[in-house]
């Protein structure tokens, strides 16, 4: 049987739709469309109206992979031109490049990437990216209706997937085509060159009292912009596409402006028609091309970018998340104590139960992460992606907080154990000459910056090898963790 894949494009007054089967090896087909005009409001209110006709959408498309678009104005898409790399060095460049060109924190983001040509000299990035809120609302959308998100993402490089865009026979060198997605408050611009995506442009319409001038308008200064950076480069065609796109003077309003022959984009150009699809009169046929690309995306064409995050996408539970941030913490502190040992033999801290203690309980923390309900392939997967990304951002911390205690802790202090207990709370255990010697060393902990909140849970003597010690136990929350915890909840 073919796989179903359904598209759903948010817009800002309207959610659309697009049930295709087929699609990555044979010819695909359209056999559903439909529109939901949205209320106005904001996200989470124009969602809770749309429910009920998804569900109703779903329960005829049994078992479909959905792909769905944040709004336009809930998204950014951005090309990025980075030194040649691959691999981690890309990931970390593009990382890097998100934390400098993001409208948002990049704490409280999704984003994802794809490479969409390389040179000698350069790499071209695709990133996108959306609120964490707005993906989680969308997701969760989806799952109150019925059906699963198998991807969030954003719209505009959807379009790159559709056989119109794609195809261009006869095509001169560096001709570029454009392409023109018509909303009735919004725009979304494409530049295309030799089948690759250029430019990408959202615009928003509101406040204009001539929607399609004004978009003319914004796609004629985006194909100059363009030009601009490629010498040679000629405008050779216009695709105009969108639910405000169908007006009959809207080719001549366009060509007028761009001085390019212009075209109505219809996306199912090369597809099989069939149902209430083939019914669609062709001039409407271009308010689904976001909803078609997104299908064809799940299909397996196009760029496959998602903004779900791994350890949602494998339905990670909180017990399990927290788990795995716990487990990662033990290892970033395992790493850090091998590193600090190696580079100081003689300092205070290089008792080896510093690692031994770190490692079991890192150890101890990811198999009751990845074992039980849900430890599927996918699960131990998304485990190990969130312990990589937890570890690379840590460990230079822990390094720090070795350093310091090092330096600061009186010589007198033997220090047994430094773990980490409840995701945040850091436990230093050892022994000290007298209780004066412990009481320094809590005005130490509770003078380092990092640290919040420090106290003595407790403090007794005992002999050792008969001479009297003060076993101890220190506890306070390390600052950068405790922001952290509260990032992610």
């Amino acid at each position: 049987m073919a796989k179903k894949v359904i598209g759903l494009e948010l817009g800002e007054r309207a959610v659309r739709a697009v049930a295709v089967t087929g699609g990555r090896g044979g010819r695909a087909a359209v056999t559903r469309a439909e529109t939901f005009q949205l209320p106005a409001g904001d996200l989470p209110t124009k969602l809770a109206a749309a429910t009920g006709w998804l569900k109703q959408f779903l329960a005829g498309e049994a078992a479909g992979l959905i792909v769905a678009a944040v709004p336009s104005s809930a998204g950014v898409t951005k090309i990025l031109e980075l030194p040649p790399a691959t691999g981690s060095t890309l990931e970390e460049l593009v990382r890097f490049e998100a934390e400098h060109n993001l409208p948002f924190a990049t704490a409280e983001c999704c984003s994802d990437f794809a490479a969409l040509r390389n040179t000698s000299d350069a790499t071209m990035i695709l990133l996108v990216s959306a609120r964490r809120a707005v993906v989680q609302q969308v997701a969760a959308w989806i799952k109150d209706a019925g059906g699963k998100a198998r991807r969030v993402t954003v719209g505009a490089p959807a379009r790159m997937t559709l056989p119109l865009v794609q195809n261009n026979p006869g095509a001169a060198k560096n001709e570029v085509t454009a392409v023109l997605d018509l909303d009735t408050d919004s725009a979304e611009i494409l530049i295309i060159e030799n089948g690759s995506l250029r430019s990408t442009r959202s615009v928003s319409l509101n406040g204009s009292d001539d929607a399609l001038r004004a978009a003319a308008v914004e796609a004629r200064r985006t194909v100059q912009a363009y030009r601009a950076t490629r010498r040679g480069a000629t405008l050779g065609r216009v695709l105009l596409g969108g639910a405000a796109a169908t007006a009959t003077n809207a080719t001549t309003v366009i060509e007028a402006e761009l001085l390019a022959p212009v075209s109505r984009l219809d996306p199912w150009v090369g597809m099989l028609l069939s149902g209430p699809a083939a019914q669609l009169p062709t001039i409407e046929r271009g308010a689904y091309a976001g909803a078609t690309g997104l299908a064809l995306q799940g299909a397996g064409r196009g760029l496959q970018l998602n903004l779900i995050p791994e350890d949602e996408r494998a339905g990670l539970s909180p017990a399990v998340k927290q788990g795995l941030l716990r487990s990662a913490a033990g290892l970033v502190l395992v790493l850090s104590g091998l590193v600090w040992l190696a580079t100081n033999p003689l300092s205070p801290l290089s008792n080896a139960n510093l690692v031994q203690m770190a490692l079991v309980s890192a150890q101890a923390e990811l198999s009751a992460a990845i074992k039980g309900p849900g430890g599927t392939t996918a699960t131990k997967a998304a485990a190990l992606g969130v312990l990589k990304e937890e570890i690379r951002r840590d460990s230079m911390m822990w390094l720090e907080v070795l350093r310091q205690l090092s330096e600061r802790l009186p010589g007198d202090i033997v220090l047994t154990e430094l773990a980490m207990e409840k995701g945040q709370q850091v436990v230093l255990r050892g022994s000290a000459k007298n209780h004066g010697i412990v009481a320094e060393a809590l005005g130490v902990v509770r003078n380092m910056p990092m640290f919040l909140d420090a106290r003595i849970a407790y403090s007794t003597t005992t002999l050792v090898a008969n001479e009297p010690r003060s076993e101890f136990e220190i506890m306070a929350t390390l600052e950068p963790l405790a922001a952290k915890a509260g990032r992610r909840r």
